[in-house]
């Protein structure tokens, strides 16, 4: 309600599991966005040090009125 979007529709690819503990793979965590910037990636590095993995996104700063699209 707040115009908020999530970033792996916008850009993600696959299936892309956030949780990877005891061999029970979800994608469970999530970026959301909103205001002058726009995704332009979204990757997950296999870090082992916790049993989430972290998400790395690229953001692109737009024109102040391009976000409303």
């Amino acid at each position: 309600g707040e115009g908020f979007r999530e970033v792996y529709p916008a850009v993600g690819r696959g299936y892309m599991p956030t949780f990877n503990s005891d061999r029970f793979y979800f994608e469970i965590d999530h970026v959301l966005w909103r205001g002058s910037i726009q995704p332009i990636s979204l990757t997950r590095p296999r870090i082992f040090s916790s049993d989430h993995y972290p998400l790395i996104v690229k953001f692109k700063l737009l024109p102040v009125n391009d976000h409303q699209r």
